[in-house]
């Protein structure tokens, strides 16, 4: 018999019963959405809970915001970060944009301007041995990238090191309002899995939903499901949703 996958529980209500317990222990999950989905929230809580429930060390890269409204919002649903902090178990990573201009000139080919943002992102994970991993947003950093193949070395060497970090990460994407795809499509083949967080219209509501579109050696669920954002963090519904209800 072939030996058993060790998965990683997300914390997320009713999103682990649909990806057989929770993701492969060590792999990097896009997790891509429309503003106000709930993107952050679920990173948050997947690094939280990780750290808080199972002693697992996370590390949280900031690509878009500062970390001090990162610990500020989380306390909204309860998650002391800055005490999982002083344990040792969270570290959160400022990563301004501003720190790296030198993937504005980048050429395709020319590979030391990548090698550094990898090494920026990488470097926390060795010294907490993180066994979590969330970068908020990957969009942020590929975005100053001049075109899809500089996006795609960069994915691709992320990719690798995540991977050989054996952290289970989750890579937060932006998909804009009116559309259903995010901007660099390599994205969506590179990593192991997709998780896609999208709001609807549907008569005079706003609705979010969440659905799977790929999620290697899982045998997940197909369907889509409503989302809620509740006081204690994201909360995924039992049942698939009925569209137009």
């Amino acid at each position: 018999m072939g030996r058993a996958i060790e998965r990683t529980p997300t914390g997320v209500m009713g999103l682990d019963e649909i990806i057989e317990g929770g993701l492969i222990r060590g792999d990097v999950i896009l997790v891509a959405g429309h503003p106000g989905t709930g993107k952050t929230t679920l990173g948050l809580q997947f690094i939280y809970y990780g750290a808080r429930e199972l002693g697992e060390p996370g590390v949280y890269i900031s690509v878009t915001e500062p970390v001090q409204r990162i610990r500020r919002n989380a306390l909204r649903f309860g998650w002391d970060l800055a005490a999982l902090e002083d344990e040792g178990l969270v570290k959160l990573v400022d990563l301004p944009l501003m720190d790296v201009p030198y993937l504005v000139a980048l050429e395709t080919g020319q590979v030391q301007g990548i090698n550094d943002i990898v090494y920026k992102i990488v470097r926390p994970l060795r010294e907490v041995k993180a066994k979590r991993v969330v970068v908020d947003t990957i969009s942020a950093l590929l975005s100053l990238c001049k075109g899809e193949g500089d996006a795609r070395l960069l994915l691709l060497r992320l990719y690798r090191e995540l991977m050989m970090s054996k952290a289970t990460s989750l890579l937060l994407a932006e998909i804009p309002l009116g559309t259903h795809e995010v901007r660099f499509t390599a994205q969506e083949f590179v990593v192991d899995g997709v998780i896609i967080l999208e709001s609807v219209l549907e008569g005079n509501r706003l609705i979010r939903r969440l659905y799977i579109p790929k999620m290697r050696g899982t045998n997940h669920s197909l369907d889509c499901y409503n989302l809620y954002i509740t006081e204690e963090g994201i909360a995924i519904s039992p049942m698939p949703a009925i569209r137009g209800i």
